[in-house]
C-alpha cells in the first residue's frame, strides 16, 4: 500500500474512533417524574362535629362526579378540605 491510501485508512479508522467513542459510554440518569402538587380542596365552612362529622351525608351526591378520580375520598375529606 502507497501512503496516500494509508493515510486515507488512518483517518478512516480515527472517524470511527471518535465516533464511537462519542455515541457510546454511560447513558444519562432518566429525570425522576416531578411530585405532584399537594391537594388542596376548598375550605369547609362549618364545624366538623356533631351533625357535620359525616361530609358524604350532606355533600355524597354533589361531590361524587367530581372527586370519582380520588379513590377512598368518602373517608378522607380532610385530607385535602380544611375548616376556615
Amino acid at each position: 500500500m502507497n501512503t496516500k491510501k494509508w493515510a486515507i485508512l488512518f483517518v478512516v479508522v480515527m472517524m470511527v474512533a471518535v465516533l464511537a467513542a462519542g455515541c457510546g459510554g454511560s447513558t444519562p440518569e432518566p429525570t425522576p417524574a416531578p411530585e405532584p402538587p399537594a391537594a388542596v380542596g376548598s375550605a369547609i365552612p362549618h364545624a366538623l362535629d356533631g351533625p357535620y362529622e359525616n361530609c358524604i351525608g350532606c355533600h355524597g351526591a354533589a361531590i361524587e362526579a367530581s372527586h370519582a378520580d380520588f379513590a377512598g375520598y368518602e373517608e378522607s375529606c380532610l385530607d385535602c378540605h380544611e375548616a376556615e
